[in-house]
C-alpha cells in the first residue's frame, strides 16, 4: 500500500495530504487482514486499461473496502443478473471528498477536482454511459461534476466544485446500487436466476435526514428487498437516539460506548424487532452497516442489503468482519485470518495492529466457533465462518 506523491502536499503547517493517505490506508486495512489477494476481482490497486465496452461501471468507492464481502456480493450479484460491467474501488476511482476540506484540516480544492476528473477518465474509459454507486457520497460528488454544477455537498458542508472542461464534461448516469438492481430484478422478472429460498422479516435503517439522496438510497433499498422471494419489508427501524447527531453518522459512535452501552443496546433492539416482528435489520450504507452489525443477536440479524440479494441468488460470501468483531480477541482474529493477511505481504505485527484498530473486545457476545476464542483448540478460520446460511 505505497503512498502516492500528491498525498504529502502540505499546506499551511497542515497536512491533508497525509490525512488522505492515512484515509485510504484506514480503508484499505480491513481488505489486507480480512480478504485473500486472489479473491479481489475488481480494479483496486493499479490502473488498468479497459479491454472491452461495458454497460456500466461498478464504483465501489473507498469506505465499502472496509467491508469486503459487501464488494464480493456486489460484484457476484452483478455477474448473476448478466450485467456487463466492469468495477473497482478505492484511491484511482476516488470521488476526491477527503481532499475538499473538513471543519480541521482545510482542503486541496485543485488537487481535489483533478482526482475527481481522472476517476470519471477511468470509469468512463471502459464505454460506460452510467456509473453504479455503491457510496452515496461518491453518488452525489460525480453526479455534481456530471452536471457542471460549482458546489458539492461532502457530509463537512457545501464546498467549491470545478465545472469539468468541455473535452471531458460529457454528461454521464449517476445510479445508487439498490435502484439499479430493483430495476434490473423488474426488467429480467421470471428470468432471474433464484437458487434459494430466503427468509426474513426486515427492518430497514439509513438517514433520509441528510440529504435527497440518502432517502432515496433507503427507498431504493427497501424497494429492493421487497423484490426478494422470501422477504418482508416490515418498516424502517427507530435507532436509539445516540446513534444519531447532527453532522455524524453512525460509526462515529464505535469509540464512545461501554461494554455496558453494548449489551444494553444489543437488548433494545432485539426486543424492538420481537415486538415488530422482524428478525433482520439491513442497513443502507456500508458506516452504518460497520456500527449496526456490531449489536447483532441471535434474535436479530444485522445484514447488508446487496449480501441478502446475493444469498438468494446464491453467491453470497462470508462477512468475515462481524465473525471477528463478535470473536472480540484482536489476536484471535490474527490468527483465524493468517492465509488472508498474509497474502498481501503483511507481517505479523502489522496484521495485529490492524485487528487491535478494528475489533474492540467490548462488542463481543459469544464466541463464533467451538473453540470459544482459544486458537490452539480452533478448527476453522474466519475464511469459512461467517457464511450466510
Amino acid at each position: 500500500m505505497t503512498t502516492d506523491r500528491a498525498f504529502e502536499l502540505e499546506r499551511g503547517g497542515v497536512k491533508p495530504g497525509r490525512e488522505m493517505a492515512r484515509h485510504f490506508r484506514q480503508v484499505e486495512e480491513s481488505s489486507c487482514l480480512l480478504l485473500a489477494r486472489d479473491e479481489v476481482t475488481w480494479l483496486r490497486e493499479r490502473y488498468v486499461a479497459p479491454d472491452r465496452t461495458v454497460e456500466v461501471f461498478l464504483s465501489l468507492g473507498c469506505g465499502v473496502q472496509g467491508l469486503p464481502h459487501v464488494m464480493q456480493d456486489s460484484v457476484s450479484v452483478l455477474e448473476a443478473l448478466g450485467v456487463s460491467f466492469a468495477a473497482g474501488g478505492g484511491r484511482q476511482f476516488c470521488c476526491a471528498n477527503p481532499y475538499r476540506g473538513t471543519a480541521s484540516v482545510p482542503g486541496l480544492p485543485d488537487q481535489a477536482d483533478r482526482l475527481t476528473a481522472a476517476s470519471v477518465d477511468r470509469m468512463l474509459a471502459w464505454g460506460a454511459r452510467s456509473v453504479v454507486h455503491w457510496c452515496t457520497a461518491c453518488q452525489i460528488t460525480f453526479g455534481a461534476w456530471s452536471r457542471g454544477e460549482q458546489t458539492v455537498w461532502t457530509g463537512s458542508g457545501v464546498q467549491p466544485l470545478a465545472s469539468p472542461p468541455r473535452e471531458s464534461g460529457e454528461a454521464f448516469g449517476n445510479i445508487n446500487i439498490y435502484e439499479f438492481l430493483a430495476d434490473r430484478l423488474r426488467a429480467m422478472g421470471s428470468a432471474v436466476p433464484w437458487k434459494r429460498g430466503f427468509s426474513a422479516r426486515i427492518l430497514v435503517e439509513g438517514h433520509p435526514e441528510l440529504t435527497a439522496t440518502h432517502d432515496g438510497a433507503r427507498s431504493s433499498l427497501a424497494n429492493l428487498l421487497a423484490l426478494i422471494p422470501g422477504v418482508e419489508v416490515v418498516s424502517y427501524v427507530d435507532p436509539p437516539a445516540r446513534f444519531y447527531s447532527k453532522g455524524r453518522n453512525c460509526t462515529n459512535l464505535l469509540t464512545e460506548l461501554t461494554s455496558e452501552d453494548v449489551a444494553r443496546y444489543r437488548a433494545e433492539l432485539a426486543a424492538q424487532a420481537r415486538a415488530r416482528g422482524a428478525d433482520t435489520v439491513a442497513c443502507q450504507h456500508h458506516n452504518c452497516h460497520r456500527t449496526w452489525r456490531r449489536f447483532s443477536s441471535d434474535e436479530l440479524a444485522v445484514r447488508q442489503g446487496v449480501s441478502i440479494l446475493a444469498a438468494a441468488l446464491g453467491v453470497a460470501h462470508p462477512d468475515r468482519y462481524q465473525t471477528a468483531a463478535k470473536l472480540g480477541d484482536p489476536a484471535a482474529v490474527v490468527a483465524h485470518t493468517r492465509p488472508l493477511w498474509r497474502s498481501w505481504g503483511l507481517e505479523e505485527p502489522e496484521a495485529e495492529e490492524i485487528a487491535k484498530r478494528l475489533f474492540d473486545v467490548k462488542y463481543a457476545a459469544k464466541p463464533a466457533c467451538a473453540c470459544g476464542g482459544d486458537t490452539s483448540k480452533c478448527t476453522e478460520d474466519l475464511i469459512t465462518l461467517g457464511r450466510i446460511s
